[in-house]
């Protein structure tokens, strides 16, 4: 899956106008959604430790459990929104807010969706994992189902 994402201007030290374009593994077992220290550099944030005390949406410092095993990492509040292609062209869903847990990149351990994914959107899954819908609400879903 396709999503952009931003450090919100309601947080200190966020810039809604800076925005990365990245991809991600959807996990429907996935409580927090993944950011790599390099996605925090493209985004204007070069030093991941002044996030604790320069950026507003700082939740906490932890340990990040995944089923790779457990990693310290630094947990805060940012804003994605879907991407898709629609007859070639992209298009992007509402902005929301989600909890990422942030660190250096591991290769063992894929970029995770995050919780607040599967709060937002109801998703169906064509036969084979050939196509997935995603829908606000259920009604919208069913609507499109037909076509899907």
């Amino acid at each position: 899956m396709f999503a952009e994402v931003r450090l919100p201007s309601r947080y200190m030290g966020g810039d809604d106008n800076k925005t990365i374009k990245i991809d991600f593994c959807f996990d429907t077992g996935s409580s927090v959604f993944t950011l790599w220290t390099q996605d925090l550099a493209n985004l204007g944030w070069n030093n991941i430790d002044t996030l604790v005390t320069d950026y507003g949406g700082h939740e906490s410092r932890g340990k990040w459990i995944t089923a790779g095993g457990n990693f310290d990492r630094i947990f805060i509040f940012v804003e994605k929104r879907l991407r898709v292609k629609d007859n070639g062209v992209w298009v992007n869903s509402d902005w929301f807010e989600e909890r990422a847990a942030v660190g250096d990149r591991l290769a063992s351990i894929p970029r995770l969706s995050g919780r607040n994914l599967k709060n937002e959107y109801n998703f169906a899954m064509k036969k084979c994992k050939v196509k997935l819908l995603a829908s606000q609400t259920d009604a919208d879903l069913m609507s499109h189902y037909p076509t899907f």
